[in-house]
Formats: C-alpha cells, structure tokens, sequence
C-alpha cells in the first residue's frame, strides 16, 4: 500500500532534521511501514500535519535512529 503524500512528506522532514540526510521515498516508505500502529492511526485519523501526530513521529524517529539506519541500509 502506498502511504499517502502528506505521510510521506512529514516522515521526511522529521527524519532529515534528525540525520541531515534526504531520504529517498522509497527509503521514507520503509520508514512509515516501522512507524508504531498507534502513530498510524492517528495519522490516518487526524492528519500527518496535524501538531500532535507529527511531533508523536518526530518523537519516534528521534528514539529509533539506530532502527532508521538498519531499515534504510
């Protein structure tokens, strides 16, 4: 399944402020697909944009670098 755009463009903002790295969407998908259900969830239920969701994958991210880098390599 293909994440949706705003998904995909919130996950790789958050990523490059945490690693200064532009991930491609490929990687970025890899990325969404590791994200924990709950985050999903309410991604899907009130926006990727929206305040909570997307400092809730900031959050994430910043907790699992070392998860990032093996999804990605």
């Amino acid at each position: 399944m293909k994440p949706k755009s705003d998904c995909l463009v919130v996950v790789h903002d958050c990523v490059y402020d945490h690693t200064g790295v532009s991930f491609s969407d490929h990687s970025i998908c890899k990325v969404i697909q590791s994200l924990p259900l709950e985050i999903v969830k309410e991604g899907d239920y009130w926006g990727y944009h929206d305040t909570v969701v997307s400092d809730m994958i900031y959050t994430w991210i910043g907790s699992n670098l070392d998860t990032l880098k093996r999804i990605v390599d």
